[in-house]
């Protein structure tokens, strides 16, 4: 089966939602394409392996894995096995901002977010969504099936967030966890600590201890990560990125991201745009 594609001078969809399917590709299916594409593309493998090349990398995907390539990425991707299909659902979409908190794109350079489903429960709830998502948009539901591919990220980042807090303290490992589905929102220490039964001076302390950083500095290290992906992969202004990262001031949000990566938010895009 032949992947249907997107030309890279299409239009942008107003939808989120482009493209979707599941496909079993016999051993030899490739595609490449050098320049990447304008959307985004996605891909939850359920049998057999995939394999991802990009610069000087490789990624061999197998059952479990979720694969997100942001626009402009170069693709070149197919079967990893010489006797064995890969079975896996794909995706082509525009992320909405919110979803940009979601897909962990470094900050530094493009590269694909790869997160592995590690337990049966979850695996279950993807297989479950990306069915449901299909239906969806096979019957021209969009929003459902959007929300669909919704859950399939917060599922991919729960279990980013679980894997960054293996050994960890499972109270911990569940405010990690909030703060990566939550980052926008307003975030305090007594709420954390009523959420996982502790005090707030304890919770501080565990979370020191074994996340070598405090919960502040998490957090506030994912809402400049979520405010460098919307400003390479969204036009809001940079008072709009201030408001959707969580920040209470633009004031306060320019001053630490200059802090954080050395220029100001604007002259940041600049120098993602040459």
């Amino acid at each position: 089966m032949t992947e249907l594609t997107l030309p890279r001078d299409a239009p942008q969809a107003s939808r989120a939602l482009l493209l979707a399917d599941h496909y079993s590709e016999r051993p030899g299916y490739r595609i490449q394409r050098p320049s990447g594409l304008k959307d985004w593309f996605a891909t939850f493998t359920n049998a057999g392996q995939g394999r991802y090349l990009w610069a000087d990398k490789e990624y061999v995907c197998s059952r479990g894995d979720i694969v997100v390539l942001p626009q402009g990425l170069p693709q070149d991707y197919g079967t990893a096995s010489l006797d064995k299909n890969w079975e896996h659902y794909w995706v082509h979409f525009t992320p909405k901002p919110l979803w940009l908190g979601l897909l962990l794109i470094p900050e530094a350079r493009l590269e694909p977010f790869i997160c592995h489903i590690s337990d049966s429960i979850s695996e279950t709830r993807v297989v479950e969504d990306f069915e449901r998502l299909l239906s969806h948009y096979r019957a021209g539901q969009r929003m459902l099936a959007e929300d669909e591919l919704e859950d399939v990220l917060r599922i991919a980042v729960e279990q980013y967030a679980e894997s960054l807090c293996s050994s960890a303290d499972r109270r911990i490992t569940t405010v990690v966890q909030y703060l990566f589905l939550h980052l926008n929102e307003s975030i305090n220490m007594l709420m954390l600590a009523e959420m996982v039964s502790i005090s707030p001076s304890r919770l501080a302390h565990l979370f020191k201890e074994q996340m070598h950083q405090t919960i502040m500095q998490m957090l506030l290290e994912l809402r400049l990560g979520y405010a460098v992906r919307l400003l390479r992969f969204t036009a809001l202004s940079v008072s709009e990125i201030s408001e959707e990262a969580g920040f209470q001031s633009q004031f306060y949000f320019s001053r630490r991201f200059k802090m954080r990566f050395g220029v100001a938010p604007k002259e940041y895009r600049k120098r993602l745009t040459h």
